[in-house]
């Protein structure tokens, strides 16, 4: 498909038939996996895969991977500078998730300091600001 602009006329012929049947049938193509992003991603996980993966630890080095990963975005992917705020602020999230509150992944509103893999994130955040 296409994006028109303005009337188009939906006359049926088979020319128009045929037209839509090569559109649908490329569109189908580069959704099969011809596009670089389909072949990186699979479908589904790797079974064992969990958010630990990325914050493997409460320590400060437990944030490395997260920030290699952002590193990665930055040089690789090319993200806007608004996007790798974006992220670094969804890294502190998880973190504060994943090991505020003693590692349960849970919320809390008991004050409690906060992680050094947390802290090590947010300075992070600030030096980029």
């Amino acid at each position: 498909g296409g994006v028109t602009s303005g009337s188009s006329s939906s006359s049926g012929s088979s020319d128009d038939k045929e037209d839509d049947e090569g559109e649908a049938e490329g569109d189908a193509a580069a959704a099969a996996g011809s596009s670089s992003t389909a072949a990186a991603f699979p479908a589904s996980p790797p079974e064992g895969l969990s958010l630990r993966d990325a914050i493997p630890s409460a320590s400060p080095d437990g944030a490395r991977l997260a920030l290699e990963y952002l590193q990665w975005l930055c040089d690789v992917r090319g993200i806007a500078p608004t996007t790798e705020d974006f992220q670094l602020r969804s890294l502190v999230a998880l973190a504060k998730w994943l090991y505020g509150n003693g590692g349960d992944g849970g919320v809390s509103f008991a004050e409690s300091p906060s992680p050094p893999c947390v802290m090590e994130l947010v300075r992070v955040q600030r030096s980029a600001r």
